[in-house]
């Protein structure tokens, strides 16, 4: 096959540098366009549960009701979660000027969860300077850690992630900086990487070990045991989970840039990505919530957004 193959087709098929995330997915989301385009297959759209709970767990840490919360969200935004948009149902049309898709439709499903993710966390805390508090037990939000414990969470999972990437393709590794054993640990992960299992007796000992692990597993307390977030009396001081969201801007706190770090570096999309798809998501949720209220202007005037 390779005789037939141009100089360029070559170059093209041993890229000197690996994808990112993004452009894979990107030729991915053209690939299955064109395939329905010219011969009418239809890429089946994604299983959200598994990715929606892979990306609450190993990326936030999260519990049972941030996974709860995040899917009542992502119904409320309707995310198609398909490769391209020409794949999802148009939108209904009320008006002659309404759009049938939304931007973004075509992004990369875990990247939509985690969107949605960052969405009801900062409903719950803010991330804002300002405290939050539940004024009811049956708030989902009381059964969320508090904001301080949840923070410091994320800081542990970005350390441990950063420790367990020791031959990442994204780290520059300069082999004098490197001792006999770091060195014989990257010939050994260059020779599973590059050659694979190649006996039936390999496969089974690549993915159903008997003997120990060479490093001990790493094992991450979950958020359930932090304590909860505070329940305090009803007042007009006390802002609830909700009030006063202020939406994603470039020069958002500490906490929320923390977060939104956090989240792109495990995606591997990049903030400037995942801040657009944030900040479309949201308005997209206050365009829907004022459909919703439209009867109560000043219901509305208080749970209006920060710009």
């Amino acid at each position: 096959m390779s005789t037939h193959l141009s100089r360029h087709m070559r170059q093209a098929l041993s890229p000197l540098k690996s994808p990112t995330a993004l452009t894979l997915h990107q030729t991915a989301s053209s690939l299955s366009r064109r395939i329905y385009a010219s011969f009418g297959i239809r890429t089946p759209a994604a299983n959200a549960a598994p990715i929606l709970w892979r990306t609450v767990s190993q990326c936030l840490g999260g519990t049972a009701t941030l996974y709860r919360l995040s899917k009542r969200l992502a119904a409320v935004l309707s995310l198609p979660l398909v490769l391209h948009r020409s794949l999802a149902p148009k939108l209904t049309q009320f008006k002659a000027w309404d759009p049938a898709t939304h931007r973004f439709d075509s992004v990369a499903p875990e990247v939509a969860f985690l969107a949605t993710s960052v969405i009801v966390l900062k409903m719950v805390y803010g991330l804002d300077t300002k405290t939050r508090a539940a004024c009811d037990s049956a708030d989902p939000a009381a059964d969320m850690p508090c904001e301080e414990d949840f923070l410091a969470l994320l800081k542990k999972l970005g350390e441990a992630d950063a420790s367990c990437a020791d031959f990442d393709s994204t780290r520059k590794i300069h082999f004098e900086d490197l001792d006999v054993d770091a060195i014989d640990d990257y010939l050994a992960f260059c020779d599973r990487a590059l050659s694979g299992p190649t006996k039936e007796q390999d496969v089974l000992d690549r993915f159903f070990p008997l003997q120990g692990l060479s490093k001990p597993a790493r094992i991450i307390a979950p958020v359930m045991s932090q304590p909860r977030l505070a329940l305090v009396r009803a007042d007009h001081q006390t802002l609830r989970p909700g009030e006063e969201y202020a939406l994603h801007h470039s020069d958002s706190t500490e906490e929320c840039s923390a977060l939104i770090e956090r989240v792109a570096t495990w995606s591997g999309f990049g903030e400037p990505h995942f801040s657009a798809v944030l900040q479309t998501y949201e308005r997209q949720l206050w365009r829907w919530w004022k459909q919703t209220r439209r009867g109560d202007p000043e219901d509305e005037k208080a749970h209006s957004p920060e710009e």
